[in-house]
């Protein structure tokens, strides 16, 4: 009984541990199974190579690739690392564009690597510049036309990047250009530039003028023309705004009332008194004249004349307060304006101020004291001289105020040296008119025989000698602003009294 027990016993034991020993090797061959398909074959990035502009962010995704086929993201998981941190650097596949260079970031995850190449620039790199719409424009004098630039760069962007871009033109005289707006000037043909991130594109331009005038401008809307006389009409042909060209003898004239005047190549004769409209043409446009033909008789022009040369002022001290001599001033704009004399007043004569137009009706009268006027043709030369200089002089008074009324000379300052534009400086934010120039004439230095200043014969101050006093001198200067041509004389010229501290040498 007892060796029945063992042998059933035995037999238990047998089957559990066969049954024992196969389930181990069934967990065996599983486990080992999952562990080869779960086995990493390789690491895919995002982009194995890139390009970036410096201070800009880019990321990356990694993922692992099993051999069941399988993939995970795993970048947050892997180890990063970058072969120059100066140029990028790198942190769970952010990268991060530090400086202009090139770099190898790495990505390792479980005893698998792979790598990516990095290169930062300071903007993205251009493939190519193209002026869009044409290469090549024609254009009519003084018109303008709007390009537009666009870049194109090897990462396969684009952008338009005309406001960026550096303009220029070959032949500045030919057009101008800014942003992209070209502007015709003279005719001819040159080239327009743009240059962009140190690449340049070019575009030819051709100028022509235009055949058809954009109006017609006259220089007065009306005019009087005495029967028998002849007064020349100014017209001007306008293109496209900018542009003038002088048509006055090319024009057509067409008088509403043809018995009363002729034209010939712009000059207009009075044939009996009246009144009429005259329309001048010329290529396309029109304007219209208004003519007034008066009948002066000589006993008509006398009186104007004499008129004339009997006003004038007794006293003209404290003249500016004098009662007789606004009163003389009102008498002689009432006669320089009879219609006996039809003598004309330039265009912009009526802009000018009351106090510039007042300051010519004085100067008639100080005319007249001096020489009377003798005939209407004397009238018209010299007072067109008189209005001619105090335009002028009020061009040259608004000139003055612009500089301020002393200089300093200091130590550093040595002997020889040209220092009239130490003297006559402009004062801040005063930009100089280019119709104005100016000479320093003359210069004193009071209680003193020394001689610190010379006027040089081209009228510049020179420095003679450094100032050893020990005290600062002050010198006088007398500059003369001027316009108009010098050589021949200029329109007009007014003195400016200024003061020059010269400073004291240090010892």
């Amino acid at each position: 009984m007892k060796r029945f027990l063992a042998i059933i016993v035995a037999v238990t034991i047998f089957m559990f541990g066969a049954q024992t020993a196969g389930l181990l090797g069934t967990i065996s061959n599983v486990s080992a199974e999952e562990s080869l398909e779960k086995k990493i074959k390789s690491l895919i990035v995002s982009s194995k190579k890139i390009s970036m502009i410096k201070d800009t962010v880019q990321q990356l995704d990694l993922n692992a690739v099993y051999r069941d086929k399988t993939t995970e993201l795993v970048t947050d998981k892997a180890e990063w690392t970058s072969s120059k941190r100066s140029v990028a650097t790198v942190e769970n596949g952010k990268i991060v564009a530090i400086a202009p260079g090139t770099a190898t970031i790495k990505a390792e995850y479980q005893k698998k690597s792979t790598t990516i190449s990095v290169k930062v620039t300071e903007t993205k790199e251009i493939s190519k510049l193209e002026i869009l719409d044409s290469k090549n424009i024609e254009l009519e004098q003084y018109k303008n036309k709007q390009v537009e630039l666009k870049v194109f760069y090897n990462d396969g962007t684009s952008e338009i990047v005309t406001d960026k871009a550096t303009w220029t033109s070959s032949l500045n005289k030919k057009v101008s250009v800014e942003a992209g707006l070209i502007t015709a000037m003279e005719p001819g043909t040159t080239s327009v530039n743009a240059r962009y991130g140190g690449k340049t594109v070019s575009m030819s331009v051709k100028v022509h003028i235009s055949k058809e005038p954009s109006k017609l401008v006259l220089q007065q809307k009306s005019i009087e023309v005495p029967v028998g006389k002849s007064e020349y009409v100014y017209v001007e042909a306008i293109y496209n705004g900018k542009r003038k060209n002088v048509v006055s003898a090319v024009a057509d004239y067409t008088p509403e009332d043809k018995t009363l005047l002729t034209v010939f190549e712009g000059k207009v004769t009075g044939v009996k008194e009246g009144s009429t409209n005259v329309t001048i043409s010329y290529g396309g446009k029109s304007t219209t004249l208004t003519v007034r033909v008066i009948n002066l008789v000589d006993e008509d022009v006398a009186k104007a004349l004499a008129k004339i040369n009997a006003i004038h002022v007794q006293d003209w001290q404290d003249w500016q307060d004098s009662s007789e001599l606004m009163n003389a001033v009102q008498l002689m704009r009432e006669a320089l304006n009879s219609p006996a004399l039809y003598l004309n007043f330039p265009q912009d004569f009526e802009q000018l101020t009351d106090d510039i137009k007042n300051s010519v009706y004085r100067r008639a009268i100080a005319t007249v004291a001096q020489e009377p006027f003798k005939s209407r043709e004397d009238v018209q030369k010299r007072l067109d001289d008189i209005i001619d200089s105090e335009i002028a002089f009020d061009i040259i008074r608004k000139e003055k105020v612009k500089y301020n009324d002393d200089a300093t000379i200091t130590p550093e300052v040595t002997v020889g040296e040209d220092i009239t534009d130490r003297i006559v400086q402009l004062k801040d934010g005063m930009i100089p008119n280019k119709e104005v120039s100016f000479r320093v004439s003359w210069v004193e230095v009071p209680e003193s025989s020394q001689e610190y200043i010379k006027i040089t014969k081209d009228w510049r101050a020179i420095l003679l000698k450094t100032n050893d006093t020990g005290e600062t001198v002050r010198a006088f200067v007398k500059v003369v602003f001027e316009t108009g041509n010098v050589k021949k004389g200029p329109r007009g010229a007014m003195f400016h009294d200024m003061i020059v501290n010269i400073e004291p040498v240090k010892h």
